[in-house]
C-alpha cells in the first residue's frame, strides 16, 4: 500500500508540474529584466523601451518586466522561452501610421514557449487597406494570460498562421468592428493551427466580445477544448458570428459534465457558423443563446452535439429573434443547409422564436436520444429535399406549432415513439409505434 501510495503521489505531482507547464512559463536561470516606459513610476529600470530588452537578450531566456506604457511596434523573431509581464498598468500601444511600417503591434516569429501576461495591446485606427493585428503569430507557441487586447475599427485582436496560441484566463479582446465584417478577435489558418481556450487557477475565462467575428478559423485552423477539462470561454456581442469554420476548418469544444456553461456563445447574429467543408464538435453542456438568426448554422459542412463525461449535451435557447433575416435562409435554434450534415446525441433545444431545427436544400440530421426539442415555435422542420432520422426515441414534444413537420419531397423516418403532433405524411403518429401497439388487435390467448 505503502508503495502504491508513493507512485500515486509521485504521478500526482509530475500532473502538477505537466499542468503547470500549459499555463505559466519561467525563464531560464530565473533572469529577469526590467523595462520603463512612459509614465512608469520608480526604477531605476534596465530599458527605456521593449523593443531595446528584446534585442539585449533575442535568444530569449528571459523574463521582461514592462511598466508604464510603451508606444513601439514589437518583433519577437527566434526566441525560447520569452516572458513578456506587464506589471500594473502597463500598455503596449500602436505608434500610429499609415499606412503602417510594422506588421503588427506585438509580432512573434518562430519563436517557442513564449508568454505574454498582464499587458493592456492597443491597436490605432486605420483604413482596412491598412489595418494590422495587435498580435500577429507566426510558426510560434505562445501563451496569451490576462491581457487586454483592444482594437479599432477593421483591426484583429490576433492573426495566428500555423501557429499555437493559449488564451489563458481573464484575457479581453475586444472592438475589432468596423461595422462591415472586417474585424476579429482572433483569425487563424493552417495548416495546424491550433486556438486553446483555458481557465486559469481561479476560475477565470477568456472574453471576446463586441467584435465583427469573434474567432474566425480557416484553412485547416483548429479551436480546441484545454487538455484536463479546463476549456474556458465567453464569445458575446459579436456583430456577426461568434465563431465560424470556413475550408476545412475544425471547432471542438468540450466542456465537463460538473462545468456547464463553461464556453458560452452569447448574443450574437450567429452562434456558430460552419461552411465549405467545415466540421465541429460540441461535447457536454455548451451553451448557445441569445443569437438574433441562429444558434448554429451549417451550408455545406458537417456537425455533431455528444454528451461529454455525462448525459447533458449543448443547449441551444433563446436563439432566431430575427424572423425576417437580411439573406437566404429563415432563422432557428440550428440551421442545416446545402448539403450540410448533423448527429445530434444529447442536448436541449428550447424556447427559439424561429424553429429549434430546420433541415433543408438535400441536408440530413441524425437526432438520437437523449435529446429534447420543446418549447418552439416549430420543432423540427424538414424541407427542400431533406431528411430527419431519429432514434432511440428522442423527445420532440411540446412545440407550439408542431413538433416535426415535412415539406414535399422531404421525410422523417425512425424511432418516433416521443414525438407529439406530426406533420409529416410519411412519419406515423408516435401513437402507432407505441410499446403495446404490437398487442391492441391480436386475439387474447
Amino acid at each position: 500500500m505503502k508503495l502504491t501510495s508513493a507512485i500515486s503521489n509521485k504521478y500526482f505531482a509530475t500532473f502538477c508540474l505537466l499542468l503547470g507547464s500549459i499555463f505559466f512559463v519561467s525563464p531560464a536561470q530565473g533572469k529577469v529584466v526590467t523595462v520603463g516606459c512612459a509614465g512608469a513610476p520608480g526604477g531605476p529600470y534596465n530599458y527605456k523601451t521593449l523593443t531595446a530588452a528584446i534585442q539585449a537578450n533575442p535568444a530569449g531566456n528571459v523574463e521582461i518586466d514592462v511598466s508604464g506604457t510603451c508606444t513601439e511596434a514589437v518583433v519577437v523573431a527566434g526566441a525560447q522561452n520569452l516572458s513578456i509581464v506587464g506589471k500594473s498598468g502597463a500598455a503596449l500601444r500602436d505608434p500610429g501610421g499609415s499606412p503602417p511600417s510594422f506588421g503588427a503591434v506585438l509580432e512573434i516569429d518562430n519563436s517557442q514557449n513564449v508568454t505574454v501576461q498582464g499587458l493592456l495591446i492597443g491597436v490605432a485606427s486605420r483604413t482596412i487597406a491598412d489595418a494590422i493585428p495587435g498580435i500577429l503569430v507566426q510558426s510560434s507557441d505562445v501563451r496569451i494570460v490576462q491581457d487586454r487586447i483592444e482594437g479599432a475599427g477593421p483591426s484583429d485582436g490576433i492573426d495566428m498562421l500555423q501557429a499555437t496560441v493559449r488564451l489563458i484566463g481573464a484575457t479581453i479582446i475586444e472592438n475589432n468592428n468596423d461595422g462591415q465584417g472586417n474585424g476579429n478577435g482572433v483569425a487563424l489558418f493552417g495548416p495546424g493551427s491550433q486556438l486553446l481556450l483555458l481557465n486559469d487557477f481561479s476560475g477565470n475565462c477568456p472574453v471576446l466580445q463586441g467584435n465583427d467575428t469573434g474567432i474566425l478559423a480557416g484553412r485547416g485552423g483548429t479551436v480546441v477544448r484545454a487538455p484536463f477539462g479546463r476549456g474556458c470561454v465567453t464569445i458575446q456581442n459579436n456583430a456577426f458570428a461568434a465563431v465560424i469554420a470556413n475550408l476545412g476548418a475544425t471547432i471542438d469544444l468540450n466542456v465537463p459534465h460538473a462545468n456547464p456553461g463553461s464556453v458560452k456563445l452569447l448574443n450574437n447574429l450567429f452562434g456558430l457558423y460552419a461552411q465549405n467543408g467545415s466540421h465541429f464538435i460540441l461535447s457536454g453542456p455548451v451553451l448557445i443563446q441569445g443569437n438574433s438568426i441562429d444558434g448554429i448554422r451549417l451550408r455545406t459542412a458537417s456537425g455533431a452535439l455528444f454528451p461529454s463525461d455525462g448525459a447533458s449535451g449543448p443547449t441551444i435557447q433563446g436563439n432566431g429573434s430575427n424572423l425576417h433575416p437580411p439573406c437566404c435562409a429563415p432563422s432557428a435554434g440550428i440551421a442545416v443547409a446545402n448539403n450540410g450534415s448533423l448527429d445530434i446525441q444529447a442536448g436541449l433545444v428550447t424556447h427559439n422564436a424561429a424553429p429549434g431545427i430546420i433541415i433543408e436544400d438535400n441536408s440530413s440530421v441524425r437526432l438520437v436520444g437523449p435529446l429534447s426539442i420543446t418549447r418552439n415555435p416549430i420543432g423540427v422542420q424538414v424541407t427542400d429535399v431533406s431528411s430527419a432520422a431519429f432514434f432511440l426515441a428522442p423527445s420532440v414534444s411540446g412545440n407550439t406549432r408542431v413538433d416535426v413537420a415535412c415539406g414535399p419531397e422531404s421525410v422523417a423516418h425512425g424511432d418516433a415513439s416521443a414525438v407529439g403532433t406530426s406533420h409529416c405524411p410519411q412519419f406515423r403518429h408516435h401513437r402507432e409505434f407505441s410499446a403495446d401497439s404490437t398487442r391492441h388487435n391480436k386475439p387474447m390467448p
